[in-house]
């Protein structure tokens, strides 16, 4: 179950990556570093090539892998929770378009979450090395930001700093990062108790 599990969850993030690429790219305005400078695409990325990496490896777990597992989920996570409560509403995908929005924001998330909680291996996580992954989510935010006022464009409207006063960018980059911490805290509660 564990290799299929993670063939399906893998065949997703890939697809929907694929698709959402191609359908960018027929846009006018495409631009491809837009494109990989949105979370939900990063996140996507990252379970894509782990999950197809754990198909091939060898039977071997090193802290490192296992940091990767545990960021992996809570990515992704955050992905699929952001979407739906915050993002979903706010426009109406079509066609393939609307193909792609499920497989990166519903699909893979529910499945490598599942994936994550049923059948990968967990061994026991220690706070600190959970917690240096949150130096991704908050390098993503300073990147997005610095970029964002160069180029004048951001992947998401509570970071857009074009528009927000200071005090709501503030604010909603805190919450963001303490809806991080949350999931973190909760998925090493969950990975310790479950380990080997």
């Amino acid at each position: 179950m564990k290799k299929l599990a993670l063939l399906i969850t893998a065949a997703s993030a890939w697809l929907g990556l694929i698709l959402i690429t191609y359908v960018a790219s027929q846009k006018p305005d495409f631009n491809i570093v837009n494109i990989f400078s949105f979370f939900t695409i990063q996140s996507n990325v990252i379970v894509a090539l782990f999950c197809t990496y754990l198909l091939f490896k060898k039977n071997s777990f090193s802290k490192w892998e296992q940091l990767f597992q545990f960021g992996a989920m809570v990515n992704i996570a955050i992905t699929g929770l952001v979407y739906t409560f915050v993002l979903a509403s706010i426009w109406s995908p079509q066609g393939l378009e609307f193909v792609a929005d499920a497989l990166l924001h519903y699909v893979t998330p529910l499945l490598y979450v599942i994936s994550w909680l049923l059948f990968l291996e967990k061994r026991t996580l220690r706070w600190s090395l959970a917690f240096a992954w949150l130096l991704y989510p908050i390098g993503y935010l300073v990147y997005s930001l610095i970029r964002g006022s160069i180029v004048n464009w951001y992947p998401y409207p509570f970071i857009d700093a074009s528009v927000l006063s200071v005090q709501q960018l503030v604010t909603n980059c805190i919450v963001v990062t303490l809806g991080f911490v949350a999931v973190t805290v909760l998925g090493v509660v969950i990975n310790n108790s479950q380990s080997k």
